[in-house]
């Protein structure tokens, strides 16, 4: 199907950048969509009422499932028990050693997933770690800041060759967008990449007029809602009545 997209972008004339960006996304990638602990069901439900194409798998604390592009930001904005949409970065690895991180993480093509520019890499990275032999939280995640560095300064050095230096040293482009969260999952030594494909979703316009009387605001200082009942469970309860 993203071959007949990209021919049919190529018939019309569209630019061959034009063409390439269409059979980019219509390519199936993997994504991880993130609820609350206990609302799977809920959301593979919703899921097949906004009519998401493909078989869900659960985990613990959301579902996973291979979609075009499309599908992505019609879940994004029409899901409302889905917390978070993480995009998979490569497929899962053993990673006993730092070393073998290393390596698996230099595999990946990072400027797919982020922006490079003339300053250093400021992607935050959400490392998570549990019964593994690499613990060090800290540890990994300078790993894996490294290789994204190191790749970004050799981009940079390639990219140096076919614009001009006023345009190169310039600095990033007018409204661009901060960086997205890189998330490293190690579980059993067995290594899992991803970067988040949205912001935090659906955050509720009316909760703070209900709480008004007991809050000043309706988010605390971590951006955590104040409201007593968190949106994903809101939504629930709305999907699961009458």
């Amino acid at each position: 199907q993203g071959l007949v997209l990209a021919r049919d972008a190529a018939a019309r004339g569209l630019p061959l950048a034009d063409a390439a960006k269409a059979l980019a996304a219509a390519q199936p990638r993997h994504l991880f969509l993130d609820t609350a602990v206990g609302l799977e069901e809920v959301l593979e439900r919703e899921l097949h009422s906004l009519g998401i194409p493909g078989e869900a798998q659960q985990y613990h604390g959301g579902l996973s499932i291979t979609a075009e592009e499309s599908s992505l930001w019609r879940i994004a904005l029409g899901s409302r028990v889905v917390e978070a949409v993480r995009q998979q970065a490569g497929k899962s690895f053993s990673a006993p050693f730092i070393s073998t991180l290393r390596n698996h993480v230099d595999s990946i093509r990072w400027a797919d997933f982020l922006w490079f520019t003339t300053k250093p890499v400021a992607s935050h990275i959400r490392v998570t770690t549990e019964s593994s032999r690499l613990y060090h939280t800290k540890l990994i995640e300078n790993c894996v800041w490294a290789v994204m560095e190191e790749q970004r300064e050799s981009f940079m050095r390639g990219r140096l060759q076919h614009v001009s230096d006023s345009e190169f040293y310039g600095g990033p482009p007018q409204g661009l967008l901060p960086q997205p969260t890189v998330h490293v999952e190690l579980r059993n030594d067995v290594c899992q990449l991803s970067v988040s494909a949205t912001d935090d979703l659906h955050r509720r316009a009316f909760s703070w007029h209900a709480q008004h009387e007991a809050y000043d605001e309706e988010y605390d200082e971590s951006g955590q809602s104040r409201a007593p009942l968190g949106e994903a469970h809101a939504a629930a309860f709305v999907l699961r009545s009458p």
